[in-house]
Parts: C-alpha cells; structure tokens; sequence
C-alpha cells in the first residue's frame, strides 16, 4: 500500500529534492583538521565547530529534505507535489539542526507565522550553540596561554630549541584560524536576522523574539573576539616566530 502511494507522486518528490541540492551544494568536505589525534578534546569540538556551519546548511539540510518531502508527498492529499515540496522545506530545516539560515532558505511553510515560529526556534538554538562555542573556546585559548608561559620560560631557561617551540605550538594556528571562522559565521547568521528584524518592524510585526537572539548572538561574538585578542596577543609576544 505504502509503495503505491509513494510511486504517484515521485516527479513531485524528485523536484522538491532538485530543489534542496541548491542548499546541500553549500557544503564543503571541511572538519578533517577536528580528528587531529594530537588535539585536546576541547580543540576537536572547537575545529569540528567552525567546519559544521557549510555541513549546517548543506549535507544536514539534504538528509532532513529526504526524510521530509517523502512523507510531505504522502501527506499531501489531492496535492502530493505541493506537500512534497513543504515537506522537503520542513524536514531541510530539522535536519539541518535548526540553523536559522536553513529555516530561511526554505521558503515553503504552511503561513508567514509558521515561518517566523521556525525562524524563532532556529535561532534560539544558535544563540544556545554559540554560548557553548565560546566556553569551548574559553578553555582552548586558557590552555594555549599556559602553554605558551611554560614553553617561555623553558625556551628562556634554554631548556628546549626554538624548533622544538615551533613544534609545541604547531596547533595555535589552526585554532587562531577557527574562531576566525567562528566569527566569521556568526556575522553572516547575525546578518540574516538583521534583515528579517527590519522586515517585520517595516510591517508592525513583532520581532522581539528575533532582536533577543540577534543581541545575544552578537554578546557571543564579543566574547569569541575576546578570546581571540588574549590568544593572538600570546603569540606574538612569544620570543619564537609561531607559523
């Protein structure tokens, strides 16, 4: 029975999953720095954090968009490609894990309020993500500064080279480099609330909920920017040039 009702609307499934391959291109094949067996479990989650964004929005948006414009398409009633197609939206948005830019893209939703609920949801669950970036982040950049004081005073002491320097703070960099992304991420996300905020204001609808997470999102970057500054500052006081 299942089978039957599946093989009507299948043109209309395979559309709406032509349609979420333009989200899943997004993805790269990033995060292989994360299995690094020489990191600390706190410099895995970190990597494996900065690579998730384009993952986010790509491969995860693809799985949900499976799962969710098969059973839009048998739901749909007397419309099966419209059902696969908000479907595929719906299931793109919670496979993705919420991302909020994921719920924007998929446009397909029952109303605007549907919609703006998804958005609302979605990045909720950024602002909750970020804060655990940042204590993350916390944790690495503390650990690397105390690294870096005994390596000073070894290196000082003449106890090791400055190959040997070199080769103890071998994962600075690409830490450096994750926040930045990190960074860099949350100024794209908190850029798309900024519009959907200034849409619902432009047309007296509330957007307090958004405005809170856009606020909170941009206190994490702060606090990133901050744990940026400490680190980098550390390196290059070192008395060895750091790569």
């Amino acid at each position: 029975m299942i089978a039957k009702l599946i093989a009507g609307p299948m043109r209309g499934l395979a559309l709406a999953l032509a349609l979420s391959l333009g989200v899943a291109g997004c993805a790269t094949g990033g995060g292989s720095a994360a299995n690094d067996p020489n990191l600390t479990p706190q410099q895995r989650q970190l990597r494996a954090e900065a690579a998730r964004f384009n993952q986010t929005v790509g491969e995860g948006a693809l799985v949900g968009a499976l799962g969710g414009a098969a059973l839009g398409a048998l739901l749909g009633g007397d419309d099966p490609l419209a059902g696969a197609a908000i479907g595929a939206a719906a299931g793109a948005a919670a496979g993705a894990g919420a991302g909020y830019l994921v719920a924007s893209q998929n446009q397909e939703y029952a109303s605007a309020e549907a919609r703006l609920n998804a958005q609302i949801q979605a990045a909720q669950q950024d602002a909750a993500r970020y804060r655990t970036i940042v204590e993350t982040t916390r944790q690495v950049v503390n650990s690397h500064k105390q690294n870096i004081a005994q390596l000073n005073s070894r290196y000082r002491a003449g106890q090791i080279t400055a190959s040997q320097y070199q080769n103890e703070m071998a994962s600075v960099s690409g830490d450096l480099e994750s926040i930045q992304n990190l960074i860099a991420e949350n100024r794209t996300i908190v850029g798309a609330y900024e519009e959907e905020i200034s849409e619902l204001q432009s047309s007296r609808r509330d957007a307090s909920q958004l405005v809170a997470a856009r606020d909170e999102m941009v206190r994490q970057r702060q606090n990133l920017e901050k744990e940026y500054d400490e680190l980098l500052e550390a390196v290059d006081a070192a008395p060895v040039a750091v790569g």
